[in-house]
């Protein structure tokens, strides 16, 4: 659930909203798992504003990712975790065509002469 909340924050576009629901998790900082504690300390608390700069500036990427940047827009979020690697997208992009191509083969051998 932490972890959740955290990642949260940084899928918001506004900062000033990022950085209340940082606060708030703050809030209960004693709360989270000592594991989450101790990177919430070491990596996101010193470079937050870092970390939020593609709120500020459009043109800074949401991720450095290339395959999770092209195909961001047009998949829904529980897909996207297949474009990690290189070879997750293209074990993706296999499964499409087999489904697309088994769906509509025998309707496109109709229309051709």
């Amino acid at each position: 659930m932490y972890f959740t909340d955290i990642k949260n924050v940084f899928r918001v576009y506004d900062k000033e909203i990022a950085r209340e629901m940082f606060e708030m998790l703050l809030d209960d900082f004693d709360v989270i798992p000592s594991v989450l504690q101790k990177c919430v300390m070491e990596k996101i608390i010193l470079d937050f504003d870092r970390l939020i700069s593609f709120m500020r500036d459009g043109s800074i990427a949401r991720t450095s990712n290339h395959c999770e940047n092209y195909y961001r827009p047009t998949d829904p979020g529980e897909i996207k975790h297949k474009y990690r690697t290189c070879l997750g997208i293209l074990a993706y992009l296999a499964r499409k065509m087999e489904y697309w191509t088994a769906k509509f083969d025998p309707v496109l051998e109709h229309h051709v002469m």
